[in-house]
């Protein structure tokens, strides 16, 4: 039998935080996939996609940048004319 928290795990730590909730969000994460054959496949995955979302979150995503810099060359470029 497995019992989980329904404490959600915050979704950053801050420098002024004691614990570190990725990191533990980690080991259960591993705690949970065991022996699993693919385990280290799947924990690369979920650390891709919280990469990802996190990047979403905080307006950080590489294509989101490269848009808002051509954006900001174009209006440039507009405003010489």
């Amino acid at each position: 039998m497995l019992i989980l928290s329904a404490t959600p795990y915050k979704a950053g730590t801050f420098n002024t935080d004691v614990e570190d909730h990725y990191l533990d969000f980690q080991r259960t994460l591993s705690f949970l996939l065991g022996q699993k054959a693919e385990k280290k496949e799947w924990t690369e995955e979920v650390n891709k996609l919280l990469l990802d979302f996190r990047d979403k979150l905080t307006g950080s995503d590489r294509t989101y940048r490269v848009l808002k810099k051509l954006k900001g060359e174009i209006e440039l470029s507009g405003s010489r004319k």
